[in-house]
């Protein structure tokens, strides 16, 4: 069989990436930027991630020509990967779709076209598009069945007996999560969940991959060309609907020990892994306020140049991933607590989301305020870092305004 090659062209076509996506593509949305992805070309097994340069990168053997200079272009792979890793080593797997359709935020438009031997006439691929779009949407489910497969007293006398670790030295902070599984009398329409997702939540990125779905508000690393960006986030307040009330929310946010403490464990595992990398890295030198639908978060901008060679983003996501947002720190006395306390598989979880193009390229963010959704099902996560003076009761709020990120997007009408 020929190999796979891929060919990029600009296209005047205003298309809606959810609708192209579905209920069985993938989708990629933040800022004015979009990736959507139709059909399958091939898929990549990540058994590690060994060379730091960007010719290694998952798609560099496949033969890609574009008349746009973007990243994004060209071949383009997906996925939510598996949180745990593998020998040290990322895990899971990337789609290449047949077709992907993508915007910037200059207002260029292109589709690519991956697949083996000749590529089609671009109205070969507009009309297969069109056709996609004028499939019927599937209907929104009539009763939800919501239920915890952990008690919540069960949940908090976890997070007090690791909190109890910490307070040992075990480690300094670990995050904890917790599930809730959505049972429905009809195949839940994911297109339904993104609409309502970008919605409410239009500053995060939205995506739909094989295995997750959801709105992240936190980028992992980005990287375009020889730039690369992190906006880590860790402290967590909610909302009030009372203007005043909301700014004070917001203040004491920042005045917080306990999530400043939390923040800054953070801020500072990915600036010193991405320095590595770098031959500039600067970090805003206090945290900002990211205010989304239903919470404030703790988030610090990390922008920097790359040194050369350079570095596939996935070699930057296995190198952050996971960062202490997500795990804890260190990272290996707080997974070994997360085994021990948390008791369910995370999969996708937690885990880096995101596309790489053929040149390395790509932005991954923290797969969280996401959910597993499959035919009937939904599997809901939402955790919460835990330190020393970590309260279990204030945990568990956390965690409920978490999920009501999917719950609203998947039950509520």
């Amino acid at each position: 069989m020929t190999p796979l090659r891929a060919v990029t062209v600009r296209v005047d076509l205003d298309l809606d990436p959810i609708a192209i996506a579905g209920d069985d593509g993938v989708v990629w949305m933040h800022d004015g930027f979009a990736l959507a992805g139709l059909g399958t070309a091939g898929t990549i097994d990540l058994g590690g991630v060994a060379s730091p340069t960007a010719e290694s990168a998952p798609l560099a053997h496949i033969h890609s020509t574009t008349d746009l200079d973007r990243a994004g272009t060209g071949a383009v792979a997906f996925g939510a990967l598996d949180f745990e890793r593998r020998a040290d080593q990322l895990s899971g797997s990337l789609v290449v779709p047949e077709i992907v359709y993508g915007r910037d935020r200059d207002g260029n438009r292109w589709v690519t076209w991956i697949g083996h031997g000749e590529a089609p006439d671009v109205s070969v691929i507009a009309s297969r598009l069109a056709t996609h779009l004028r499939a019927p949407q599937r209907a929104a489910p009539s009763t939800y069945t919501i239920a915890t497969t952990r008690p919540a007293e069960e949940w908090c006398a976890a997070v007090a007996a690791a909190r109890d670790a910490l307070r040992a030295g075990a480690a300094r902070k670990v995050v904890l999560a917790r599930d809730l599984v959505i049972m429905c009398d009809a195949p839940i329409p994911r297109a339904r969940v993104l609409r309502r997702l970008l919605r409410n939540y239009a500053t995060s990125y939205v995506f739909a991959m094989p295995t997750l779905t959801g709105a992240s508000p936190e980028l992992l690393v980005a990287r375009s060309g020889d730039l690369v960006r992190s906006q880590p986030m860790a402290g967590t307040t909610g909302r009030s609907p009372d203007p005043i009330a909301d700014a004070r929310l917001a203040a004491s946010l920042l005045a917080s020990h306990k999530d400043r403490i939390e923040h800054q464990i953070t801020i500072d595992m990915v600036h010193d892994t991405l320095l590595s990398w770098c031959s500039y890295l600067d970090a805003e030198t206090d945290p900002q306020v990211v205010s989304l639908a239903n919470l404030h978060h703790l988030a610090t901008r990390v922008e920097g140049r790359l040194s050369h060679p350079l570095p596939s983003v996935l070699e930057l996501v296995a190198a952050l991933h996971p960062t202490p947002a997500v795990g804890g720190d260190p990272r290996g006395a707080a997974l070994g607590l997360i085994a021990q306390h948390e008791q369910f598989d995370r999969g996708s979880y937690a885990a880096p989301v995101g596309w790489i193009d053929h040149r390395g390229n790509g932005e991954f963010a923290v797969g969280v305020r996401s959910a597993e959704i499959r035919d009937n099902t939904a599997r809901l996560f939402a955790g919460v870092g835990v330190v020393a003076d970590s309260d279990p009761e204030a945990e568990l709020e956390e965690t409920r305004v978490k999920l009501e990120v999917m719950l609203g997007a998947i039950v509520r009408p």
